[in-house]
């Protein structure tokens, strides 16, 4: 017994009329051809038909009159960009129903006077949106924020900040390494800090990457906390001697 055979997707063989989702044991009549898919009695499809103009021709005439027809998403998009053609502002490109054609017309677009964030107005209502809304306002938040970010920056301790715990082991000196973001003043994070409860911190640093001033600010900004700061730049650090000294001094003159 013969498999059933359907005819493809909207064909129809002139002789017999065998549509889609027909069904017959017998292919075709005998010797009969569908002008479409060019099939005989006894073969098998050939999806080579599908690429012909007749099929395509056959798939347009089936389709009028149909209603709730399923269409793909590529089909979609292609009525639509038939249907509800647009031109760019910017260039005069058609466009799928945008003002834009681009990201780079676009760009173009607002990268003048015609950007509302360069209208005060805007801005100000921007600004005190920021200003409200802020999680960096919160405390919980803030402190956690930047202890993940310094555990992302780099590894923690540093090669000076280990020589430095190494100095503070050998003589027995009340201070504890914090520089992992387990300690923060205000939105900063010290080195050292003193722990018999003085508010002293030690500040570790190499002349490379820190420039401009950067320990006049960084006293300043923890004055205003309330703490005292001792800096020891990379070569200070190979003289123990001095460090001890200079430790030991403001300490001592620190209740």
């Amino acid at each position: 017994m013969r498999k059933k055979h359907r005819h493809p997707y909207n064909c129809q063989c002139p002789f017999c009329k065998m549509k889609r989702g027909e069904s017959i044991l017998s292919i075709h009549k005998t010797n009969c051809q569908c002008f479409v898919c060019k099939s005989i009695r006894g073969e098998k499809q050939d999806k080579s038909y599908m690429k012909t103009n007749e099929y395509r021709l056959s798939l347009s005439k089936a389709k009028i009159g149909r209603k709730n027809t399923k269409l793909s998403k590529t089909l979609k998009k292609k009525f639509r960009y038939l249907h509800n053609k647009r031109k760019c502002i910017v260039c005069g490109k058609m466009t799928l129903n945008k003002k834009f054609c681009s990201k780079k017309c676009r760009g173009i677009y607002y990268s003048g006077d015609k950007n509302p964030a360069k209208r005060e107005d805007v801005r100000q209502k921007i600004s005190k949106y920021i200003k409200e809304n802020n999680p960096m306002r919160v405390k919980e938040y803030r402190e956690k924020a930047i202890i993940n970010l310094l555990k992302k920056l780099r590894e923690r301790p540093t090669s000076l900040e280990k020589e430095f715990i190494e100095i503070i082991k050998k003589h027995n000196l009340p201070f504890k390494y914090v520089g992992n973001g387990s300690f923060l003043i205000g939105f900063k994070n010290p080195d050292f800090i003193e722990t018999s409860g003085k508010k002293i911190c030690i500040e570790v640093a190499n002349y490379f990457h820190h420039q401009n001033n950067w320990k006049e600010k960084r006293i300043l900004y923890f004055e205003k906390w309330g703490w005292k700061t001792i800096v020891f730049w990379e070569d200070e650090i190979n003289d123990e001697n001095k460090v001890t000294k200079k430790i030991e001094n403001v300490v001592n003159n620190i209740n």
